[in-house]
């Protein structure tokens, strides 16, 4: 059998390196690809609760700041921002939202307020501040989101900044009938459309699950706080939902 020659082993030499250089090309693209543009999720979508758009509130924001913008029209963050409105439910006044948005696609801020609700029974809700811990139990944090496109009955709109938060809730219930007030805990979530002149139309949703029966069977503390945390990944029993509008404080 005879010996390869120098000429084969030159050929082979050479298609090894090709195949080589090949397959670090590759690799090298693949992970220098961008990333895909994630789901649009409907502004109208019944499903589309913002305890269920979790997923939003990973801070992608920060990988890109406030600029540049993702769609034609849609506003840039170039600077903080800062509002103040007041919080509706039915065209009542029930309170008052503060919300800033900073240059790295960030969103803060804090709630106060008081509402009633007749059903069950007659109760009123107001925030209260944890004193134990010492600071705002009713503020929320999260992050502007690019991807997401605004839609209604009307279509779409490419222009218009979506932006979530999400916070711990601390509110006093006082029963009318009962003459007793009790400590409830929950989450707050906050969503908002920013358009082009930065003015922001929202909702402020209270959420919570009313453990009054779970009281009245005297369960245990560490009981109604372990259904608390199992209660935290499913649907809220009880929501209210607010609305605020406001434009940037100069």
């Amino acid at each position: 059998m005879e010996k390869p020659g120098i000429k084969q082993i030159g050929v082979g030499l050479l298609v090894f390196l090709c195949l080589a250089s090949f397959v670090s090309w590759v690799i090298f693209n693949l992970r220098h690809l961008p990333r895909p543009i994630r789901k649009e999720i409907r502004w109208s979508d019944p499903d589309s609760q913002p305890w269920e758009e979790r997923k939003w509130l990973m801070y992608d924001a920060k990988l890109g700041g406030g600029r540049p913008a993702v769609f034609e029209g849609q506003p840039e963050i170039l600077e903080g921002l800062g509002y103040k409105a007041e919080l509706y439910k039915e065209g009542q006044k029930c309170g008052e939202i503060k919300l800033g948005v900073w240059l790295d696609g960030t969103v803060a801020g804090e709630w106060s307020g008081e509402f009633e609700r007749s059903e069950p029974a007659k109760k009123r809700y107001t925030t209260l501040k944890d004193r134990e811990r010492r600071y705002v139990s009713n503020s929320f944090r999260g992050n502007i989101v690019k991807t997401k496109i605004y839609s209604d009955e009307q279509g779409q709109d490419r222009s218009k900044l979506y932006l979530i938060a999400r916070g711990k809730l601390l509110l006093e219930e006082f029963d009318y009938q009962m003459r007793e007030s009790h400590t409830i805990r929950g989450d707050v979530y906050v969503t908002g459309w920013m358009d082009s002149d930065y003015k922001v139309e929202g909702k402020l949703y209270v959420c919570w699950t009313d453990w009054s029966e779970a009281l009245k069977q005297r369960r245990s503390e560490s009981q109604r706080r372990k259904e608390s945390e199992q209660a935290d990944i499913l649907a809220p029993g009880m929501v209210e939902i607010f609305e605020w509008e406001g434009s940037p404080e100069r």
